[in-house]
């Protein structure tokens, strides 16, 4: 699942041309769900940029991962960029 929010301090100027971007993954394995969950992320800019066909210009990309369930080796990863037009 990936979900788009509105994240840009500077003013309601500026929101209309940036988002954030995320791109989520639970999963088996730190190294498996990290990836998916910055191939999700890299579809939502995709779709971004088709969507506005404009090229995006993402920015502040961080990944970040948490033990979801310990014994079952489940990791919960989030990849997130803000994206300018």
């Amino acid at each position: 699942m990936f979900a788009v929010s509105v994240a840009c301090a500077a003013g309601p100027a500026s929101a209309a041309s940036c988002k954030t971007l995320k791109g989520e993954m639970v999963g088996i394995g730190e190294a498996a769900s990290r990836k998916f969950a910055v191939s999700k992320l890299n579809k939502a800019i995709a779709d971004w940029e088709n969507r506005s066909g404009k090229t995006a210009n993402p920015r502040k990309r961080t990944v970040d991962c948490k033990v979801y369930i310990d014994f079952l080796n489940e990791y919960d990863c989030k990849a997130e960029a803000v994206v300018f037009r």
